[in-house]
């Protein structure tokens, strides 16, 4: 996708979309250049998909080794992996941000169960220029 993006003269880079300091690092650049000199960027994060396209999809398409080997990717294990050997954060530390992000999943998931679908005329609102 990203040699497409420079055909139409858009800025373009690919990167790592399993490592969250890398797309930090390549999107505060991107950024800080935007904020200088407005343009667009287009971004190509590349990671890797750990389940089927649906519940319950056999994935009949992807070998088990294959399967078994995206869990290498998982973009928090590398985050984790990446931050255990900084000194400034404690275990404890770690214990507590994953306590208050598991809070807060779930908060985001009742929330999402008890809210009513918006009305099918509605759904374009916000994302569609009138």
């Amino acid at each position: 996708m990203s040699t497409k993006a420079i055909g139409y003269g858009l800025s373009s880079e690919i990167v790592n979309g399993d490592d969250v300091f890398e797309v930090y690092s390549v999107c505060k650049n991107h950024i800080d250049n935007m904020r200088k000199d407005p343009h667009p960027v287009f971004i190509e994060a590349k990671t890797h998909r750990q389940l089927g396209h649906w519940i319950g999809d056999p994935q009949h398409y992807r070998s088990e080794k294959e399967k078994k080997d995206t869990l290498k990717y998982d973009p928090l294990k590398i985050f984790l992996k990446k931050i255990k050997d900084i000194p400034d954060i404690s275990s404890s530390d770690l214990k507590d941000i994953e306590l208050k992000v598991s809070e807060e999943i779930k908060e985001a998931s009742l929330f999402a169960d008890n809210s009513p679908y918006l009305p099918q005329e509605d759904a374009p609102k916000d994302y569609l220029k009138e």
